[in-house]
């Protein structure tokens, strides 16, 4: 570690860090809360329409995307996050060479997944759905959300995903009704992502009205061979992502497939909310990484204390909650995803706890060989443990391998962020979770004496708060720092492109 004698920066304070983060965080989120709340009820719908075989098909082949994903990126988005953070007035040339690459590798992986699809051996209907949703990744090659949040513009990357999913949500309830629809759900996917992409250029453009496409391909090779540490994590996280869903399809049947899809696609609306939190950090620990090496582990340490008293109840709520919760979105089709969905929720808690060591810690300040040591030993957990619990328990036995494996990757991740960084957390934990069970038992009462699920949620979350601070997991110091970041006026960083 740095000794503490880097030179002061005013925008080192600890209010202003705590605001620019805020800032950032409720500018992507007040999108967000509106696009994932879209992406949500679509997921519902689906459900609705298709029931647990249609859903399953969706589910297998979006999985295949996922794989195929991972050619047309290589960890440039990462890369390019970081990049931009530290070089803004770069920014138009980044754009132009992250874009055209990575729009030269998504035209390669539309070839290798329709590849994939012939050769999988699926049914008819799903192997359709994989060519199609393959073309998405064309698309998404356009989309320039990465280099928003690097440049701390998340105002743009929120109102760019509400303009997909509200995009995405109208055309789905307008044209899709079940039956042979299926098939119009890529289609309505990928025009949802251009029409995302078209408004980040268009913006672009209006802040830098200088900014010409001019792509230097002679800058592609040194390009890769920086991201290819991150694709090569990243390939190895999406394979563990998506396996269990194909291992599902080909182990057992596309209903079995359709009843975790349905647990998993709720409970990735929380970790992509969990997802928007932390982008919203990357900036400003990337900055203080370069600048303040020494002043990283008390930021961190509020983050994780953050992240443990917002994702802790949230998946015990989950488990005391979830028969009736699944049963009033779902219906009653969905009965036998109830306890994939409890088993699965607690991923939430651990992927807050590894991502704050391998997002913020590791990849953050530049460890990329350690960040993908992390996820090659996360990947190869994962697929072991797959293997085995799905032959045995079908969707519930991947639930059981997913948290068991993001339990793992957290214990690992912290053993070797110790090299980088001190982080003192464990006590505050402990609180959090004694508010947490005492919240958790309020939402047992209230559900036992028969209080719909949609009143027990919000009357149980009143009374978290008082139990935070009645167990000390909150005290007058985060109160003024939460004032702090709520408050009104502060001034912008400026940030040019």
């Amino acid at each position: 570690m740095t000794s503490s004698s880097e030179p002061s920066h005013p925008s080192e304070r600890p209010a202003s860090i705590a605001r620019g983060i805020a800032k950032g965080f409720l500018s992507i989120s007040a999108g967000n809360i509106v696009s994932r709340g879209i992406n949500f009820l679509t997921v519902i719908y689906l459900g609705r329409r298709f029931g647990p075989d249609g859903f399953g098909a969706i589910g297998l082949a979006q999985a295949a995307l996922v794989l195929g994903s991972i050619t047309g990126d290589l960890g440039l988005q990462t890369l390019g996050i970081r990049v931009s953070a530290q070089e803004p007035e770069e920014a138009g040339r980044i754009l132009s060479n992250y874009v055209s690459l990575r729009f030269c590798l998504s035209t390669l992986s539309v070839a290798l997944l329709a590849g994939f699809a012939l050769v999988s051996g699926q049914s008819a209907v799903v192997t359709e759905l994989t060519m199609l949703f393959g073309l998405t990744l064309i698309a998404t090659a356009l989309t320039t959300e990465w280099l928003f949040i690097g440049l701390q513009r998340m105002e743009y990357v929120g109102t760019a995903r509400i303009l997909q999913s509200a995009s995405y949500g109208i055309l789905l309830v307008t044209l899709v009704r079940g039956g042979n629809d299926i098939f119009l759900v890529p289609i309505l996917v990928g025009v949802s992502i251009l029409t995302s992409a078209t408004f980040l250029f268009w913006a672009f453009r209006r802040f830098d009205p200088s900014f010409r496409f001019r792509p230097t391909p002679s800058s592609w090779p040194g390009l890769l061979r920086t991201a290819l540490p991150l694709g090569l994590s990243d390939a190895l996280l999406q394979t563990y992502i998506s396996l269990p869903v194909l291992m599902i399809g080909w182990f057992h049947d596309e209903r079995a497939t359709g009843f975790f899809s349905a647990a998993f696609r709720l409970v990735q609306v929380l970790n992509d909310l969990l997802g928007l939190l932390f982008i919203s950090f990357y900036p400003t620990v990337a900055s203080r990484w370069k600048h303040a090496p020494s002043r990283v582990g008390p930021l961190l340490d509020n983050v994780m204390k953050l992240m443990l008293v917002v994702t802790l109840p949230v998946a015990a709520g989950a488990v005391v909650l979830g028969p009736s919760l699944l049963t009033a979105l779902l219906g009653a089709r969905f009965g036998p995803s109830v306890l994939s969905f409890q088993i699965l929720v607690w991923n939430v808690v651990a992927a807050a706890i590894s991502g704050v060591y391998k997002m913020l810690v590791l990849l953050m300040n530049g460890k990329q060989r350690e960040y993908l040591l992390v996820i090659a030993l996360t990947a190869g957990l994962g697929v072991a443990l797959n293997l085995g619990f799905i032959w045995l328990w079908s969707y519930n036995g991947a639930a059981i391998a997913r948290v068991a494996t993001d339990t793992a990757a957290a214990a690992i991740s912290a053993i070797i962020a110790r090299r980088f960084v001190r982080m003192r957390f464990w006590g505050a934990f402990v609180r959090v979770c004694l508010a947490t069970a005492a919240t958790a038992l309020a939402w047992f009462g209230l559900g036992a004496i028969g209080l719909p699920v949609w009143l027990v949620i919000p009357a149980g979350a009143a009374l978290y708060v008082p139990a935070l601070f009645l167990f000390g997991a909150i005290n007058s110091q985060d109160a003024a720092l939460f004032r702090s970041i709520l408050r009104i006026g502060e001034p912008r960083p400026a940030t040019t492109a």
